[in-house]
């Protein structure tokens, strides 16, 4: 994972040197937070023929997310990089009707990143806001 971090800033930095070289104002840089609001992780396996269906609660948790664009007149194109990191103190089995819930000590801690491919139609207006349309793939 570290490797495939290393090699996505290497990339995005030698994109980012010849945008200020140009001084072209149809590149941009966004930041962003924000909370997220993960479903709780759930699953299921077999042991020794009993099947066990196993779920383990989420807390809300802050958000970042940084993003790298290029405009083409009333189009964008975007690579956004977000990450957060869920936790959950309980998780809950249950098989055949019967079910037991655990506390985990210390909290289970799981680092979610997302890697996004945007691409965005702005509609111009005559105001200050400018709607826009997209579609990501990540």
């Amino acid at each position: 994972m570290k490797k495939y971090l290393i090699s996505t800033s290497l990339l995005l930095s030698s994109l980012i040197a010849p945008t200020f070289a140009e001084e072209s104002k149809s590149f941009y840089l966004s930041v962003g937070g924000g909370i997220a609001f993960p479903s709780d992780v759930e699953g299921d396996s077999t042991l020794g023929g009993t099947n066990y269906d196993a779920s383990f609660e989420t807390d809300n948790t802050g958000l970042f997310s940084i993003g790298f664009g290029k405009e083409f007149n009333d189009f964008r194109l975007e690579f956004n990089y977000s990450t957060t990191t869920l936790e959950s103190d309980s998780f809950s089995v249950t098989t055949g009707g019967n079910g037991v819930t655990a506390s985990i000590t210390p909290n289970l801690e799981s680092e979610v990143s997302s890697y996004m491919l945007y691409g965005f139609k702005d509609f111009s207006t005559d105001s200050k806001f400018t709607p826009y349309a997209g579609v990501g793939i990540g």
